[in-house]
């Protein structure tokens, strides 16, 4: 089996599962309807009754009242996103003449009589149905319409989180060994900078920019998100040949590429560029990998809790021998994927540099 399928076997054994992620599952959570919002759609459903002409000033009346807390709700029950309003009445009215942002709906009639239109197909069934406004089957119709709409509604931010999340998820796992790195606000911030190093830009840098020893590039895909896609993974490749041509003589860092997610399916191309290109891959359930790698780098070692799924990286922990010693037990660990890690001490304790999950 070629090095390749090798690693392209160990990603898809240990892909990432999104549906069971808490982050996933909470992000997608949409909050039942509150009395406020009910009420909103409730007068909503009425105006929408009236043909759109008529129905149009009503809503606007009613969108300048109560802000852009409405306009984004309504947008989630008609199947529309913050983006996707914006970018069609761009199109039908061209870019000066529509809103900036779905803030400014209320602004514009055309922008109002658009909504009313994409709410009234969305209502018309219950009409026909002869479900009134007033009446109590409406209240759990909207509820169960607002929790079918909302994952469809922030699929586009979650997507942008969830990628971010993967760094926060490595810049934890370095605060808890008591590793350092940068840029530091990835810990409580993943949505921040990235750090850029011979014109690339690099997710983390353990320690940091000036003596970089691990540089992390990170893609997340949960689902197919075409030429985006090949282009992220292009980055590692511009990312190697950087290291290479600005570390002719000194050992150079280590590319480490955190890539996971079903959406790397339909991303062949993209995940061979990853898997052929970078020093090393990890995935969420072997993040404990990159601690190695670090480990190796800045000539530690570390302690890592037996766990029967290791013997499917004898490859792997062969090149870092010496680097790492395994223990039956690991009870001061730190959760790092399938199993947990901690550093050794240090044989001459430095002060003010304790690990801050050391072991013996």
């Amino acid at each position: 089996m070629s090095k390749l399928d090798q690693r392209r076997e160990e990603f898809f054994r240990y892909v990432w599962d999104h549906t069971a992620d808490p982050f996933v599952i909470g992000y997608e959570a949409r909050a039942p309807l509150t009395d406020k919002e009910l009420e909103w759609l409730r007068q909503v459903y009425q105006y929408c009754r009236a043909d759109v002409e008529n129905a149009t000033p009503n809503l606007k009346e009613l969108l300048v009242s109560n802000g852009a807390s409405l306009t984004a709700l309504l947008l989630q029950v008609s199947g529309l996103t913050r983006n996707k309003v914006v970018s069609d009445l761009k199109a039908s009215l061209g870019k000066d003449s529509a809103p900036k942002s779905y803030k400014q709906l209320h602004k514009f009639d055309s922008g109002v009589r658009y909504l009313v239109r994409r709410l009234k197909r969305v209502f018309e069934p219950l009409y026909r149905s002869g479900i009134e406004s007033d009446a109590d089957t409406l209240r759990g119709v909207l509820e169960a319409l607002s929790q079918a709409t909302y994952p469809g509604y922030i699929r586009q931010e979650r997507a942008k989180r969830q990628g971010h999340m993967g760094e926060q998820r490595l810049a934890e796992l370095l605060h808890a060994l008591g590793v350092p790195f940068e840029p530091e606000e990835k810990l409580e911030q993943p949505i921040s900078r990235d750090v850029v190093i011979w014109d690339v830009s690099f997710d983390l840098v353990v320690p940091d920019s000036n003596d970089p020893r691990v540089l992390v590039q990170s893609m997340i895909q949960s689902a197919n998100i075409g030429m985006f896609g090949q282009s992220k993974s292009d980055e590692v490749k511009k990312a190697m040949e950087a290291i290479r041509q600005n570390c002719p003589n000194a050992p150079p860092p280590f590319l480490v590429a955190l890539v996971d997610g079903v959406g790397f399916e339909s991303n062949a191309e993209g995940l061979k560029t990853v898997l052929t290109t970078a020093d090393e891959f990890v995935q969420f359930k072997t993040l404990w990998k990159f601690a190695i790698v670090v480990a190796h780098a800045v000539n530690r070692v570390l302690l890592v809790q037996d766990y029967p799924e290791l013997e499917n990286f004898a490859e792997f922990l062969s090149r870092y021998r010496g680097a790492y010693e395994i223990r039956e037990q690991l009870p001061s660990g730190v959760e790092a994927g399938f199993t947990r890690v901690a550093f050794k001490a240090s044989p001459v304790p430095q002060a003010g540099k304790a690990s801050a999950a050391g072991d013996r």
